[in-house]
Order: C-alpha cells, then structure tokens, then sequence
C-alpha cells in the first residue's frame, strides 16, 4: 500500500505545467544512455483537479531516481489547449522526451508521419519487457507501422494496456432502466431502440431520451472503418474493397435514423452546439447515449457522480490498429535519451504499480482513502484528481479498483481482450504522400458536414448531395484510387 512522507518545502519547485511555467529541459546527452543521471519531460494531458500536481511529480521522482537514475518534469496540459500547444511545441523543435498521443488527439499518425516520434523498437527489445508482457506477442505487431504506409518501419508509440479491442454499444441511467423494467439485453440496434425512448419521452419530461453527437450516433453501430475520409472498407463483407462510406446504403440509413430522432424530440435541438457533455450526463441529463465500451466502463463512468450507469454492448469486440491508438505514449525525436524514456515507460506497465498509483490518484490520505479491501476511495475537494482518466497510461489492469468498481473488472477486461477478434483489415495501409492536399480538402469537408447529418440537424435529401458533389471536388476519388492500389497489393501480400 502506498503510504508517502511528502516534504511540502519542494513541492512549490515542481509546479511545472500548472501556473505557465515550462518544464525544464531534458539533460543534454548524446542519444545513447551512459548511464548518468537524466532528467526526463513528460508532455501528457492535465487532470480535473491539478492544484498538487507538483507534490505528485516529486513523489514519483522519488521512485525513478531509485529504479532508473532520472527525474521527470511532469508537464500537464489541459484537454482543450493540449492538441494546439503540442503542435506548437514540436514545430519549434523544442527539446522534451515522451508526450500523449492519440488518435483523437494530437494525432498519433500524422505526427509519425512528419517525424516528430522516434522507431523505439530496439529501445522495448532491450528494455521494454514490461510493456511486451502488458501487451502480449498476439497484438504487439498490430502497434508496427508497417512500411507501406510510406515512413520507415518500426515501433513509434506504446499504447496503454487497456481495452485492446474496440466495441459499441448503450450507455443507460440504471435508475431509470430499474424504474421502468426495461430489458436492455435485447436493445441492439437503434430501431430497438425507440420504444425504450417513448417510455421516456412521455414519463421523464426533464430528461432527453438519447444524445446523438458526432461520433456517438447511429453511424456508430456500421460494420466499416474508414481509412481517409470518406475512403474506408467493410469489416464483414467485400473484404479488401474500397468505397467511398458517403456513398454506402449504410450511410443513408443512418443519417436518415439520426434525422428521425431530432424531428421528433428524441435527442436535443441545441446538440451542435452543445459543450459541457460529460457534466450534463453527471446531471443525469440523457436516460441513454452511444459508447465505446469495455468490461466495466459504467462504473468507471460513474467515479465521482452521483448517478449510477448501467451498460449493454451491441457490436462484437474487434481488434485493430486504432483500437490501440485510444491512449498512447510516444519518444520524441528531440529526445536527449530514448533509451532512459523507454525505461521510464516500462515502469509504468511493472507490477510494482506505485508510480500508476500517484500519477491516476495522489498520494493515500491526501488526495484518496485505501479501503480494508484495497479500493481507492477519492477524497472529494482533494487538491488533485484525474476523475475517470485512469485509462490513459500504462497497464490499465494493474491499477487499484475503486469503490464502486467490480472486483472481476480487470479480469474481465483481460477476458475481453483475449477473446476479441483481429481486424481482416490488418496490415492494410497506404502510402497517402500524394494525396495529402486532398485528404486535407476532404477533411475540412467533413468538419462542414459531418456535425450536421450525425445529429440529425440537417435534412440529408438535400444535404446528402451537396457533400457527394464537395467530397468530388476535394479530391475523393484520388484518395479512393490510392486505397485501391494498396489494397491489391495487400490482398496479393495475403
């Protein structure tokens, strides 16, 4: 259990990433490790509560100079600025070792093709035995960026150990499921939906039956992963094929079903603008919405509001490339000394799991309780907290289970992950340097659009062809042909 002496007198120092201020250089070094004392930075995305940040960053560095010979500068950044101040950071080519990245934010793929990451392959051979462990010999080649996708081969990210497959289903309020009976197992689809949203409609007048937003919506539940928008391929059928996903029956379905449930008050009016999502669904705003799910995530949802969720999964759990890109950390070219970084992130995925404890919960007696049976209780209005960040860094499962959390958690997420099936499309990249201009145009596209036909906000009779007619225009069928080309040569490779 980890109990902690905190010298109060040098937390004010390690204020860093808080007030402004930035983070102190790395050592200077050669690239190689001597072996002499380092100091390391660690760009990452802040949590809810930041104010002893400073106090984590010196107990952890208690722990790395002891097991590593090096200290880390913890730099946080918030979740709105993150994106825009990292690619701030690395255009100046200023100097820092490992950095957040994802494929939501800061986008782990771009930044491996403009060469802001280091291949740390022969780093994890010779120090990552950790992380091979955490993430197991049947995924880790999953995590290669392979050659045909036009940079160098090799291993430029460690993704956490969490959830290593991606599937989708219904978020609930549990009250209300329990109030009204309803019989979630059997709601797998939005048309299955929708008498569940008219008990509701008509009973619950305060509450929004389902919230649709970008990403969480009936388009959500397609068996097709997009590769360049809108070129992507089917997961179960015409394997290898391309099409432009704006042009699928698939799609129209969809957007059509979106559009349904805004005409007639399923979903909010306001939902293109709307913000503050996560506090609304802490209000117990919506009876439901669309999640990325995995064993336990209507707790961890839950951790630190007053409601309780209860969760049903409607797609089978696959595993692909992306599913590994949710939460991952990265070597930056810059970096003075990959080698002590790779070591760093390696304690992150070891069974001594002090290091994870201070970074996703505090310090015990400050900022969390220990129960007698080795739950973390947060304090509330402790002065740090990372409230449902838990799965963004290293082995996710040997974390400490919270209060409310299942005890069979992990062993159902490790459970989960052995059982999910590999993506047919495996392995199956594209070389998109000449068709960057267009992916840029076809992109812009989407943003215009893509709000719009997800919530149901407009009518997709006359907006369906304005997009088809600008996809055109931007360049879509280039993207397509390119997909194509490497598809074939990916289907012969096979």
């Amino acid at each position: 259990m980890l109990k902690k002496i905190i010298c109060f007198g040098l937390a004010t120092a390690l204020l860093i990433g808080i007030s402004g201020c930035r983070p102190t250089k790395p050592t200077a070094g050669t690239g190689e490790d001597t072996g002499e004392p380092y100091n390391l930075v660690w760009y990452y995305i802040g949590g809810n509560v930041t104010q002893d940040e400073g106090l984590i960053n010196e107990e952890i560095n208690k722990i790395t100079t002891k097991e590593i010979n090096a200290t880390i500068d913890m730099a946080p950044i918030p979740w709105a600025s993150y994106e825009s101040k990292m690619n701030t950071i690395v255009a100046s080519g200023e100097a820092f070792d490992i950095c957040f990245t994802a494929g939501f934010i800061f986008n782990v793929n771009n930044n491996i093709r403009r060469n802001a990451f280091l291949d740390i392959t022969k780093y994890v051979d010779e120090h990552g035995a950790n992380i091979k462990e955490s993430l197991g010999e049947r995924f880790f080649e999953l995590i290669r960026t392979p050659a045909s996708s036009g940079v160098a081969e090799g291993l430029y990210y460690v993704p956490a150990a969490k959830d290593f497959a991606t599937a989708r289903g219904f978020m609930y309020r549990k009250d209300l499921v329990d109030k009204y009976n309803i019989d979630i197992e059997n709601i797998n689809s939005f048309n299955e939906l929708i008498p569940a949203l008219d008990i509701i409609k008509k009973n619950e007048t305060d509450v929004t039956p389902v919230w649709i937003s970008e990403g969480y919506s009936p388009f959500t539940f397609i068996d097709f992963q997009v590769s360049s928008y809108p070129i992507g391929f089917y997961t179960k059928k015409d394997i290898g094929i391309p099409y432009d996903f704006t042009e699928t029956p698939e799609f129209k379905e969809a957007a059509e079903m979106s559009r349904y449930l805004f005409q007639n008050g399923y979903t909010r009016k306001d939902a293109m603008i709307v913000q503050n999502v996560k506090d609304l669904k802490s209000q117990g705003e919506f009876f439901c919405w669309v999640e990325p799910l995995k064993p336990g995530k209507d707790k961890e949802l839950a951790a630190g509001f007053d409601i309780e969720f209860i969760q049903h999964q409607v797609t089978e759990a696959v595993a692909t490339k992306t599913s590994f890109q949710g939460a991952t950390l990265a070597v930056s070219r810059t970096s003075k000394n990959p080698a002590r970084a790779v070591k760093f992130i390696d304690l992150l995925y070891g069974e001594d799991t002090d290091i994870l404890t201070l970074f996703n919960f505090g310090v015990e007696g400050k900022h969390y309780n220990m129960t007698a049976n080795n739950r973390i209780a947060p304090i509330r209005g402790a002065a740090y907290a990372r409230d449902g960040m838990q799965w963004m860094v290293g082995d996710t499962m040997k974390n400490y289970l919270l209060v409310n959390e299942d005890a069979d958690k992990n062993e159902k997420m490790r459970e989960f992950n052995e059982s999910a099936k590999l993506s047919p499309l495996s392995g199956l990249e594209a070389n998109i340097e000449s068709i960057r201009t267009e992916i840029a145009t076809c992109t812009s596209v989407r943003k215009e659009f893509q709000k719009g036909y997800e919530t149901g906000s407009s009518d997709i009779e006359t907006e369906l062809p304005k997009l088809t007619a600008k996809l055109r225009q931007a360049g879509s069928d280039k993207i397509y042909e390119v997909f194509k080309e490497a598809a074939e040569q990916w289907l012969q490779a096979r």
